[in-house]
């Protein structure tokens, strides 16, 4: 009976010391935490797409003070410092730090999501008829179409050339330079206003989302004519337009 007692008093000694023996250890815990710098940085708060622009962004972070041995290198602390002519140059998770590292150009940017219910072509076009290859992924463009006149058949007269808007605000969603056009893009990205634009030599690819009919159009359009994309922001005004043929180019004359 006596060895029972005292292996209960013995359990009940060992109990308490190790209750303060882990109190003892969060306390110093704490008091270290307590000590330590804390440094308020942007957290991401819900999912933010690739190719956000900085402006979209600000709405969907959080400032949260983070102790300093867990900040992100880079890790934004001014939603000032950041260049507002960046976007996300993929997607922010919610939960991680916003870091400055994770915004690039725009024209570094080679794909989006693709809305849904549309899907994606991609036309091979010269410099000039792609805006002088400054395109960028997130881009709103009007297609134009433009076909050679027909040669005449033994039944009919033939046709003139003819150039009509076919298509309007159509998302950009790719682009593509040759290696060579990728290093003239970024050596203009220095800002410095002594620096030379330079257009790409070669063929830009641009990819576009569009639905099912108009897919329809611009590879026929590719295919049997010419394409020439226009930039249409949100404010540019669209409309129905008449086909132009050399006829009503120069106000009526042949």
């Amino acid at each position: 009976m006596k060895r029972i007692v005292g292996l209960l008093v013995g359990l009940v000694i060992a109990g308490i010391g190790t209750a303060i023996l882990m109190g003892y250890v969060n306390q110093a815990r704490q008091d270290a935490v307590a000590e330590e710098a804390m440094v308020p940085v942007y957290v991401v708060g819900t999912v933010i797409p690739r190719s956000t622009p900085v402006a979209d962004v600000q709405k969907d972070v959080v400032l949260t003070e983070v102790p300093a041995r867990l900040v992100s290198p880079g890790a934004v602390t001014d939603l000032a410092q950041l260049d507002q002519n960046l976007v996300t140059g993929a997607d922010l998770l919610a939960g991680e730090q916003l870091v400055a590292a994770r915004f690039t150009d725009p024209r570094l940017v080679t794909r989006v999501q693709v809305p849904d219910g549309l899907q994606e072509v991609t036309v091979s076009l010269d410099a000039q008829r792609a805006l002088g290859g400054s395109l960028v992924v997130g881009d709103t463009v009007g297609v134009f179409a433009s076909f050679a006149a027909e040669t005449a058949g033994a039944d009919d007269q033939g046709t003139q050339a003819v150039t009509d808007v076919v298509l309007h605000r159509v998302l950009v969603t790719g682009v593509q330079f040759g290696t060579a056009d990728v290093d003239a893009v970024q050596k203009n990205m220095s800002g410095d206003d002594k620096t030379v634009t330079r257009a790409p030599n070669g063929q830009v690819l641009v990819t576009l989302a569009v639905d099912t009919a108009a897919a329809s159009k611009l590879v026929f359009s590719s295919e049997f004519g010419t394409v020439w994309l226009s930039l249409e922001g949100p404010r540019a005004s669209v409309g129905d337009t008449p086909i132009v043929d050399r006829t009503n180019v120069f106000g009526g004359a042949a």
